[in-house]
């Protein structure tokens, strides 16, 4: 999504898998499954696994207000150390966005750098009703939040892992002025 989709665009009941991501808009390969840039599509009832990139795997998102929900995003996985924004987050990574995320299950997904579940840069995430359990990273095993304010609600967030010292955040990481809501 790069022509300005609104929420309008639906991508609706698809899997998606086996992407590696993309070079057009940025040096770093991002996306594997699924980019959002300066768009605000809808992304519902979908599967997004088995993607590779250097960040986002499953989905990235730059610039973006994407909504995804009743998806399952799963057995992503990035690896590589990109620029600042393009790098992290296993299942799903955003930088300078205001994603919605609702009722979606991610899931065994893994980064090398921060965010084996989601990796958030300068955003404004709201995190509703999911369950983000098994990712494992080497900061943030199922969340990580650098310079963000948004919300996490009636959540679950188990079994995450970190797995290369410094080991914070095995659930979630907020660093750097993060202002998070977390709430039952």
């Amino acid at each position: 999504f790069v022509s300005g989709e609104g929420p309008d665009s639906i991508l609706r009941g698809v899997t998606i898998t086996g992407g590696s991501g993309d070079t057009e808009m940025t040096p770093d390969r991002v996306g594997g499954g699924v980019f959002c840039y300066l768009t605000s599509p809808v992304i519902e009832h979908c599967v997004i696994e088995g993607n590779q990139a250097v960040g986002g795997a499953g989905l990235f998102g730059t610039s973006c207000a994407v909504t995804v929900r009743h998806c399952v995003i799963r057995d992503n996985a990035t690896s590589g150390l990109g620029l600042p924004g393009n790098s992290g987050g296993g299942g799903m990574g955003f930088y300078n966005g205001s994603p919605t995320i609702e009722h979606c299950t991610i899931v065994n997904n893994s980064s090398t750098t921060d965010g084996g579940g989601m990796a958030f840069l300068i955003s404004g995430p709201s995190i509703v009703n999911c369950l983000i359990a098994n990712n494992t990273a080497s900061l943030g095993g199922g969340l990580s939040l650098t310079q963000c304010i948004g919300s996490v609600s009636r959540s679950t967030i188990v079994y995450n892992s970190v797995n290369a010292p410094p080991t914070y955040g095995g659930g979630a990481r907020c660093d750097q002025s993060s202002s998070m809501n977390f709430t039952d």
